[in-house]
C-alpha cells in the first residue's frame, strides 16, 4: 500500500465523515421542525381543554339551573298547598 493509496482511502473516509455531517444537519432540522409542530400541538390541545372546560361549565350551569327549576316549583306547589289548607280552615272555622 502506497502513500497515495493511504490519502485516497483518508480522503474517502472525510467523504463519508462530509455525508454523515450532512445527514445530521438534516436529522437536527428535522427535529427542531417536530419541536415546533410538537408546541402547535400542545397550545392547541390547550385551548381544546379550555373549550371543554367551558363546555363543562355551561353543561353544569344549565343542570343548576334545571335542578333549581324542579326545586321552585316543589316549594311553590308546598306553598300552594299550605295556602289552600289555611283558606280551607278558615272556611271551616267562618262556616261553623
Amino acid at each position: 500500500m502506497t502513500d497515495r493509496d493511504i490519502i485516497a482511502r483518508l480522503a474517502q473516509g472525510d467523504k463519508r465523515f462530509d455525508m454523515i455531517d450532512s445527514k445530521m444537519d438534516q436529522v437536527l432540522a428535522m427535529m427542531t421542525d417536530l419541536q415546533n409542530d410538537m408546541a402547535k400541538v400542545k397550545a392547541d390541545a390547550a385551548e381544546t381543554k379550555e373549550i371543554v372546560e367551558a363546555w363543562s361549565t355551561v353543561k353544569n350551569v344549565g343542570k343548576f339551573i334545571k335542578w333549581a327549576g324542579a326545586l321552585a316549583t316543589a316549594i311553590a306547589g308546598i306553598g300552594a298547598v299550605f295556602i289552600a289548607f289555611v283558606l280551607l280552615i278558615k272556611a271551616a272555622i267562618a262556616g261553623r
